[in-house]
C-alpha cells in the first residue's frame, strides 16, 4: 500500500480497516525517552541479524503504537492491542513506516552511508571584502 498525500504518511490494513500511520519526531523523542538514545541501532542490529530472538519486540510495539496516535488514538485507545493485529496481519507496515521516516536508502541499514566528517574545507577566495 501507498501512503497517502502528505510525507511521512503510510497506510496499514488490519481486519478490512485502514489505518494511517505517521512516525515523526515526537514519535523517535519518545522511543528515545522510552529505550534509549540506542533504540534506532538495536532495530537496524535486528533486522540486520534476522535473528528473532534478539528482537525487543517492546520497540516494534510502540514505534507502531506511536505511529497509530496522530489519526487513530482514540482507535488505540479503544483498543491498546491494535499495535499487535498490525504487526501480525500487515508485516509490511513497519518497514514503510521507516521508509517513510527516513528514507528509501535510510530504512535499509545496508544502504547507510558510513559516518563522514560535517567539517568542510573553505574555499580561499580571491576577492577582497568590504
Amino acid at each position: 500500500m501507498s501512503g497517502g498525500n502528505l510525507t511521512g504518511h503510510v497506510e496499514a490494513l488490519v481486519g478490512g480497516s485502514v489505518f494511517t500511520l505517521f512516525f515523526g519526531f515526537r514519535g523517535m523523542e519518545e522511543m528515545k525517552a522510552r529505550h534509549g538514545k540506542g533504540w534506532i541501532h538495536a532495530l537496524e542490529q535486528a533486522h540486520r541479524t534476522g535473528d528473532v530472538e534478539a528482537i525487543d519486540f517492546t520497540l516494534l510495539l510502540d514505534l507502531i503504537e506511536l505511529s497509530l496516535r496522530r489519526h487513530h488514538a482514540a482507535d488505540l485507545a479503544a483498543d491498546p492491542y491494535l499495535p499487535d493485529d498490525i504487526l501480525l496481519q500487515d508485516s509490511a507496515a513497519l518497514p514503510r513506516i521507516l521508509e517513510a521516516t527516513f528514507g528509501a536508502e535510510e530504512s535499509d541499514p545496508g544502504n547507510r552511508p558510513a559516518a563522514t566528517s560535517s567539517k568542510r574545507a573553505r574555499k580561499a577566495t580571491t576577492s577582497p571584502r568590504g
